[in-house]
């Protein structure tokens, strides 16, 4: 009977590996590099760069066909944001067409997506609001919205249902789970959306649920197991690497001492208007990480990261654009940025650091030089003059966006520019400022 379940679970797996997979290649073109990585010590945590969803679902079955089918259907496991595991995490994801995201929203995977090996890690600051609405619901019982609610999240719900404040207040808790308030629960926000004792009991509960994510991680590690998971613990807001969350720290203090990190590095070709590509590359393992420093550890890993990602068009091509930008002369010809990225390209090589090979090569070079020309004159970044002259247009963008969001939808080339420089940086101390509060565009 337990070899019967084995059989399930490797073969559900397999078959949810492959669906993820090939969604993800539905959405983009994935380029996967390093596999022969994956084959390396026994006890692994697979750390990812987080940039977009697509990042945990997308390369996660050839890794893990690659190291093996044992990996593939039962070794290694995963750890996801908490929220997955609860009603209404479909909807959340899914935003679009708003009668599907409707449709979704009654659903609740988190039963069989822990009986396949995935594990809930807990951000003790930040989540969903509607995941503390309702935890609390659960936990203590419906009450006026105005009696446990914080005046600054009640504005909020305000400002964006078109709600009255003061209606809202006397609303019972359990009326902001109705379709109207949807989109205005999903934003990120910490247990100080309640007020008074309700808020020291959201934070106790919080943490008991994050002790008990992390002594099953643990077990799963010292029995033998992997794990697969993104240290940053977000996805990046701005385009650069985020510091490192004090979970998966949390995770590897309870990690035995041989467990390794092999970093895998994930970046975007998204500033064009052909099908946006996605370049995966897996690097050397990290050797013993738990008995490693906390800063070691991360400047090894955002080090790995760094070395690993390729430089596209999206980011040469927003350099030379941004540099324009700054400077007196606004005007350029196509035949001007096609040799700037060239020589970007070929100059990176040189250096030993990787490239999109397409920008090797002078006519793929120039057809992605003319896609990307075509996404910033859509998006008002730059204006054609003449057959093959275009002018660069004053930047308005911006990358301040609330907690737990990401910039790159509303401002691409500031996005960009900040992983140009966040890569350019291979050695920045792994606790230096977050580049979204250095760079603006």
């Amino acid at each position: 009977m337990e070899r019967l379940a084995l059989m399930l679970l490797a073969g559900s797996r397999t078959v949810i590996g492959m669906i993820l997979y090939l969604s993800a290649r539905l959405i983009c073109r994935m380029e996967i590099h390093g596999l022969e990585h994956t084959r390396g010590p026994a006890r692994v945590y697979f750390g990812i760069s987080h940039k977009r969803d697509l990042d945990a679902m997308g390369p996660v079955y050839r890794i893990l066909r690659y190291r093996g089918w044992r990996a593939l259907g039962h070794d290694v496991r995963f750890a996801i944001r908490g929220d997955a595991f609860t009603r209404g995490f479909l909807s959340r994801m899914v935003k679009h067409p708003r009668w599907f995201s409707w449709l979704l929203r009654p659903l609740a995977i988190g039963p069989i997506i822990r009986a396949i090996g995935l594990y809930p890690l807990q951000d003790l600051h930040i989540r969903p609001a509607e995941e503390w609405i309702r935890e609390y619901l659960h936990e203590e019982g419906d009450i006026a919205i105005g009696d446990i609610l914080s005046n600054e999240f009640i504005q909020h719900l305000a400002t964006t249902s078109g709600a009255p404040a003061a209606m809202l207040r006397t609303m019972p808790l359990s009326r902001l789970l109705g379709w109207r308030y949807h989109t205005p629960i999903q934003v990120y926000w910490s247990y100080d959306l309640f007020t008074g004792v309700a808020r020291r009991r959201a934070e106790q509960r919080i943490i008991a649920l994050a002790h008990q994510s992390l002594a099953d991680v643990a077990a799963w590690l010292h029995a033998g197991g992997s794990l697969y998971g993104s240290p940053e613990g977000k996805l990046s807001p701005d385009g650069a690497i985020s510091r490192i969350s004090s979970g998966f720290h949390r995770v590897l203090r309870a990690a035995p001492d041989d467990t390794a990190v092999i970093p895998i590095a994930i970046i975007y070709d998204f500033m064009t208007t052909r099908r946006t590509q996605m370049f995966v590359e897996v690097a050397p393992p990290i050797p013993a990480a738990p008995t490693l420093s906390r800063v070691e550890l991360d400047q090894q890993l955002q080090t790995a990261w760094r070395r690993s990602m390729r430089f596209t068009c999206t980011q040469l091509a927003s350099g030379f654009l941004m540099k324009l930008c700054q400077s007196e002369i606004h005007t350029f010809t196509s035949d001007l940025l096609v040799r700037d990225i060239t020589a970007q390209a070929v100059s990176l090589v040189a250096e030993g650091r990787l490239v999109d090979k397409k920008l090797l090569r002078p006519r793929q070079a120039r057809k992605l030089a003319q896609a990307y020309l075509k996404f910033a004159e859509r998006r008002g970044l730059v204006r054609r003059s003449s057959k093959s002259v275009w002018t660069a247009l004053p930047l308005h963008e911006t990358t301040g966006v609330r907690l737990g969001d990401v910039s790159y939808p509303q401002a691409p080339l500031t996005y960009a520019w900040n992983e140009l420089q966040d890569l350019l940086s291979i050695d920045k101390p792994a606790d230096a400022p977050e580049t979204h509060r250095q760079i603006a565009g």
